[in-house]
């Protein structure tokens, strides 16, 4: 393998032993081979780190934390031990499809100016069955980053999830990070602040598939955390509005979306994982 891989694939884990295995292998599968996999472990008290070393390649690398930092410190900890050109966060429940690495790094190579890239996604269940693809275009595209960024919060987080993201280096060289102050948006903060002047590809293909089971995050959480949400939704937008040029309006939008939205992702979780559950 190079010294600088094309591609860093950064996995933070805990307690993760009985979905890691699956996830790695859904990278060492990839069309695209020149990556290294960085396994950041946030203190298991399980058989992660076991589970992983019996994935024998070289392009793997694990290294354990001495104390716990939790979910935000452990994404950037796995960040700052990357060499790649480009970069991407995979989270310890969720796959790959093959070309993603592929289909991202030529979004790349073809105009200088993107930095993320982004695509659909499959929904799938504890045992790996897609119950839904998720997409918000139809076909592959380009956009200016400020204006996708206001798109997001016109509703929701439209990047996407960690592991369906990839982008350049320079993002992280720039300084930005995760931050800890966000706890349930760290990763859409992150996103905004990653694309605001430059441009973001969408590839309308499937190519990662987030994982719903029985022991994800169920729509009682969302009950019991309604609140916190909220507020947190409404920091969000108030560390963005200068740099977007948000208005009264788009919060008035926001608002109301985030209201909607954490009332169907209630029901929507429940009933996932009660069909999940029957299957």
């Amino acid at each position: 393998m190079n010294d600088t891989p094309t591609v860093s694939i950064c996995i933070p884990t805990y307690n993760g032993e009985n979905s890691i295995v699956d996830t790695v292998r859904s990278v060492l599968a990839q069309t695209m081979v020149d990556f290294e996999i960085i396994i950041s472990d946030d203190g298991s008290s399980d058989g992660t780190e076991a589970a992983v070393k019996q994935l024998n390649d070289d392009r793997i690398h694990f290294y354990p934390a001495e104390k716990r930092g939790g979910p935000v410190a452990n994404c950037n900890r796995a960040l700052s031990l990357a060499k790649g050109k480009y970069l991407k966060v995979l989270m310890q429940d969720d796959l790959l499809e093959p070309e993603h690495l592929e289909q991202a790094v030529k979004c790349f190579e073809s105009d200088p100016e993107i930095v993320m890239t982004t695509c659909s996604t499959n929904i799938i269940d504890g045992k790996g069955k897609v119950t839904m693809v998720r997409r918000h275009c139809s076909k592959d595209a380009v956009f200016d980053g400020i204006s996708y960024a206001k798109r997001s919060l016109h509703g929701r987080n439209i990047f996407g999830e960690p592991s369906i993201i990839c982008y350049r280096r320079e993002v992280y060289d720039s300084g930005v990070r995760y931050r800890e102050k966000y706890k349930f948006n760290f990763d859409w903060d992150f996103s905004i602040r990653a694309v605001t002047g430059k441009k973001i590809a969408y590839i309308s293909k499937p190519l990662a598939a987030f994982r719903i089971s029985d022991t994800s995050i169920s729509g009682n959480y969302y009950k019991k955390n309604k609140r916190l949400i909220y507020n947190e939704n409404m920091e969000l937008f108030n560390d963005h509005k200068q740099a977007l040029g948000l208005t009264g309006l788009d919060l008035f939008i926001f608002k109301t979306a985030t209201v909607f939205l954490l009332a169907a992702k209630m029901v929507y979780t429940v009933i996932s994982q009660t069909l999940a559950r029957h299957r």
